[in-house]
Parts: structure tokens; sequence; C-alpha cells
């Protein structure tokens, strides 16, 4: 089986050389070559930015929306939106993608939980212990495609 590097190698020794392909994007990931960590050429994925933007909106526009129902309500629905976010995006590969917006999502609801009335700004103290009470589903890889994982090679 040839490689990509290997490739290169056997058309540089003959004068021709290939430039790797450009990034893509497709489903909601950016495709894009990248150096794995025994040396070899992989095609890895990460949220599309305009994905992610579109993502981090949504999230908005429900804090904005729905800041006056009860916490318990709120808590539930956005704990929903982030599983349903995690279990598309939580490939091999794209863990900071997941936390960024995990982090963005506390802040957005931080900020919407602030404007309820004149008085209601919670201290971000007060909030990351309001946050012990009212976890949010942390990020987690939900598909992993390399060969050497289990469930995999079922």
């Amino acid at each position: 089986m040839m490689t990509v590097k290997s490739l290169s190698v056997r058309l540089r020794s003959g004068g021709l050389q290939i430039p790797l392909p450009i990034n893509f994007d497709f489903l909601g990931f950016t495709h894009f070559w990248g150096k794995t960590r025994k040396g070899g050429f992989a095609i890895f994925r990460k949220t599309a930015k305009g994905r992610l933007a579109k993502t981090l909106k949504s999230f908005n526009d429900y804090c904005r929306k729905d800041r006056h129902k009860p916490l318990s309500e709120q808590y539930a629905m956005l704990n929903r939106k982030l599983r349903g976010h995690f279990a598309y995006f939580g490939i091999t590969g794209n863990l900071k993608a997941l936390k960024a917006v995990h982090s963005k999502v506390q802040k957005i609801w931080h900020k919407w939980l602030g404007r309820r009335s004149r008085k209601s700004y919670i201290p971000w103290e007060k909030f990351s212990q309001f946050l012990k009470r009212f976890p949010l589903t942390p990020p987690r890889i939900q598909h992993q495609y390399y060969q050497g994982h289990p469930l995999v090679n079922q």
C-alpha cells in the first residue's frame, strides 16, 4: 500500500511534486491534512467555522428568548442541545472545538441570566457555584475513527 508520503517521495525523485490538497468543508466539518504523531500524513476533521458560529447563535437565541423560564427548564434544554451537538460533532480530534462550545455556552447562559431584571447581575463566582448545582453536560468524544479502537474492530 502506497502512502501519500511515499508517493510524494517517489514523484519528487522523478522531478514532479504534488502539493497536498487544500482544506474543504463537508457535513459541518473542515477536513484538512495534518501530520500524525508518527510523522505520516492523515486527514483530520474539526468543526467548520460557519457551523460553530451557527451553533453559538442558536444557543444565544434560545437563552435570550427563554431567559424568564424556570432555571430547571433552561438547564434541561441547554443540556439536551449540548448532548445533541456533542453526539454529532464528537469525533476524534475535535475535542478542542467541543470544549470551546461548552465554555462559550456557559458564558452565554451567564450573560442572559444576568439580564432577567435590572438587579439580577450574577458575579462569576456565584455563577460558578450555580454551575455546581446545574452542571452543563461536559464535552465528550462519541465517535472514534481509528483502527485500534475496539468498537471499530467489531
